[in-house]
């Protein structure tokens, strides 16, 4: 998969897991179900599992999209530093683009 193709896959992943956490947002100020429920459970499983899909698909073999999601919130949060085995090579992580370039970057140097 190309920079191009990886970057294109990386925004609709992050467009789908943004609308969908949104809507149980939404559901859950009506409801008011705990997270521990088994519906957002459910839904959380089918959130990971598309994102271990995509994360396949774009040759993602370090879970940086988990890390981007679920520790960086989406590149929002202030610590989105990584320092790569190279400590001259530190990248600021914010948008999909960053991601993507990221994930590029690193399968080519296992080649």
């Amino acid at each position: 998969m190309n920079i191009e193709e990886i970057k294109a896959t990386l925004n609709t992943w992050k467009q789908s897991i943004v609308c969908i956490e949104d809507k149980v947002s939404s559901l859950q100020r009506i409801i008011d179900p705990h997270p521990e429920s088994p519906f957002i459970q459910a839904l959380h499983a089918l959130e990971m599992e598309y994102t271990r899909s995509v994360a396949r698909l774009v040759g993602d073999d370090n879970k940086w999209l988990e890390w981007y999601w679920l520790e960086i919130d989406m590149g929002s949060k202030e610590h989105n530093t990584v320092q790569l085995n190279n400590e001259n090579d530190l990248r600021n992580i914010k948008t999909t683009g960053d991601l993507a370039q990221l994930i590029y970057d690193l399968a080519n140097r296992q080649n």
